[in-house]
């Protein structure tokens, strides 16, 4: 511990790379907790980096996955995958090489299914966290009116509504 610093640095300028920025929406706004995973070419070794918030000497780490990809023979990265502390997952195909990537954490998304006398509202959640279910007859006026709480067992949860007689508009909202 004792003398002078020492900084290395690599001056090599050859090999292909690409960084990916995490911008969270429904998890930290910095993306902490991501599993970047990209796969340089098709059969080839899954790279993985994990966003972190780690700290050292006055300092915190990087907030971007860096990957060296040697020499690409196509010329693009097969695939790019985001893993979400929301639980949401991501992926791209076909990812131009040498750029920095951001991606944004795509939000909490509803929908219905089913019809007739038996609707479920089902939503991109993650497991162990608790969503509230409300609806409400008119956009424009009106108090929303809780549904249910759910607690997601699993991906993708959802909640049965039975029938839904004339227009009614339904959202998710995360519990923290």
């Amino acid at each position: 511990t004792e003398g002078q610093p020492v900084l290395y640095r690599n001056d090599l300028a050859n090999g292909d790379w690409l960084k990916v920025r995490t911008v969270g929406r429904e998890s930290n706004r910095q993306g902490v907790g991501c599993f970047v995973s990209v796969l340089p070419d098709s059969g080839g070794i899954v790279l993985v980096r994990e966003i972190n918030a780690s700290s050292h000497c006055f300092a915190q780490s990087e907030t971007v996955a860096h990957f060296g990809l040697g020499s690409l023979p196509g010329g693009t990265v097969a695939r790019v995958t985001v893993e979400w502390p929301s639980g949401v997952s991501q992926s791209l195909e076909q990812v131009a090489r040498n750029q920095t990537l951001e991606l944004v954490e795509p939000g909490l998304r509803a929908e219905m299914v089913g019809a007739g006398t038996g609707y479920r509202i089902v939503w991109n959640g993650a497991t162990g966290w608790r969503y509230r279910v409300e609806w409400r007859d008119d956009l424009a006026t009106g108090d929303w009116t809780e549904a249910g709480v759910v607690t997601a067992d699993g991906p993708g949860p959802g909640m049965d509504l039975g029938a839904v007689t004339g227009s009614r508009f339904y959202r998710v909202v995360r519990l923290d």
